[in-house]
């Protein structure tokens, strides 16, 4: 089997990530004697990728649906190299196998493959190798084998400022949300089920990363570490002896400042808040939780903490008014943050606006995946917003003109982050 991370044709900068599902998945292959590689070309361009692609029996390749396309293209690609190879596609981007091209993949999985690769891989050897699988949720993620990153290697320095450090590994201490934002498909992805490690188990991975390869800087990609205030407290005070740098996404709330305190002393360096919006409206509309004061207040606190923070705006939502982006601007102006990363909201498969645009006042003018980019910078420059979502109750023309404002003032503050 050889796993394949996908060029990151989207990314500015695609040496930060790290293949981490197929590094638990080679983990599991290599403790059953199955020979196992990983092969990140996510700074690749596809050319390159497949010039050095090697002979195998096997290709695994994870993607979002923002990479699907990318998937798609590539499975023909090795087709056509090694035409009696295998293509399998799993992650996020395989909920939906409408967007598969069926013609040059073999089989896709649908969820948390780790409890099934050996099955498919037997299936494999037997020549009975199904279009679908489907996934079964790892319930006790401790029994998870800890990534094969001899394999995926590392990532690049992760934080806004140059750290000196030349190598970081990406770390995940629990999956699933408890919440169920509109633009977010991690409910349909992990039905609703939340599941932790043991901090015990997240330290010793930490320990064994910072012992074997040298590497103390981490990019915690929790969907919610903060969800259980007294395992972050646990978490905090068991890996500050171990003298590591780190940054993560944090709900604004349940967030405090004794919260922030602590993960500062732990070693956090940096947090990225979603805030998504200043408007009460948006807010509601995308379901967040949460209030314009609770976005204001966790901008405040991290700057009490001590730590640089990245603020989370979208645009071009549901309930988006002429209000919205004076709303937004009015309180850039005043609140304290390092960066703002502000993209425009893409209704991807498995969120509730997916689904249901209608429930959301809005409706979905392309489903075309090749047009699912949020991204405001690519590797070439500003990226200019498809045209996916239309208010039913608002002009299009004046709803992408208020995009374009929002814009042109994050330019104005040079706080605008482009990667």
């Amino acid at each position: 089997m050889l796993f394949i991370y996908l060029p990151q044709l989207y990314a500015t900068r695609p040496r930060m990530y790290t293949p981490l599902g197929a590094m638990i998945l080679a983990s599991i292959l290599e403790k059953n004697d199955i020979e196992t590689e990983i092969k990140n070309y996510s700074y690749f361009s596809m050319d390159q990728a497949i010039e050095d692609l090697p002979p195998r029996n096997i290709y695994g390749l994870t993607c979002t649906s923002l990479d699907l396309p990318t998937a798609n293209k590539f499975s023909k690609l090795i087709k056509k190299k090694y035409s009696e190879s295998k293509v399998i596609l799993g992650g996020p981007g395989t909920i939906t196998e409408e967007f598969v091209d069926w013609e040059y993949v073999d089989s896709i999985v649908k969820g948390e493959a780790e409890l099934i690769i050996l099955r498919i891989m037997e299936d494999v050897r037997n020549d009975s190798l199904k279009k679908i699988y489907i996934g079964q949720p790892v319930l006790e993620l401790d029994n998870l084998p800890f990534p094969a990153r001899h394999l995926g290697g590392f990532g690049c320095n992760i934080f806004s400022w140059d750290t000196g450090d030349d190598q970081s590994a990406v770390l995940m201490t629990g999956r699933g949300c408890p919440f169920n934002c509109a633009f977010c498909a991690s409910r349909f992805l992990n039905k609703g089920l939340v599941r932790f490690r043991s901090i015990d188990n997240v330290v010793q991975e930490i320990r064994e990363i910072k012992e074997t390869y040298g590497v103390r800087q981490f990019r915690i990609i929790d969907e919610m570490l903060n969800a259980k205030r007294e395992r972050l407290y646990e978490f905090c005070e068991k890996v500050e002896p171990l003298d590591i740098r780190w940054r993560l996404p944090l709900r604004v709330r349940p967030l405090d400042f004794d919260m922030l305190r602590a993960m500062k002393k732990a070693g956090c360096r940096e947090v990225t808040l979603g805030v998504e919006s200043f408007d009460e409206n948006v807010l509601k509309a995308l379901n967040k939780k949460t209030t314009p004061f609770d976005n204001a207040r966790a901008l405040f606190l991290s700057h009490e903490a001590g730590l640089p923070s990245r603020c989370f705006i979208l645009t071009r939502t549901p309930g988006q008014t002429e209000n919205t982006i004076p709303t937004n601007i009015k309180y850039l102006e005043v609140v304290p943050y390092n960066l703002v990363t502000c993209t425009t909201l893409i209704p991807f498969p498995g969120c509730d606006i997916w689904f249901n645009p209608e429930k959301y006042g809005v409706e979905i003018l392309d489903r075309d995946l090749e047009h699912y980019n949020m991204w405001s910078y690519g590797p070439e420059g500003e990226v200019k917003w498809p045209n996916i979502l239309r208010p039913l109750d608002r002009d299009l023309e004046t709803f992408n003109r208020e995009g374009e404002e929002m814009k042109a003032f994050l330019k104005s503050t040079g706080r605008w982050n482009i990667g």
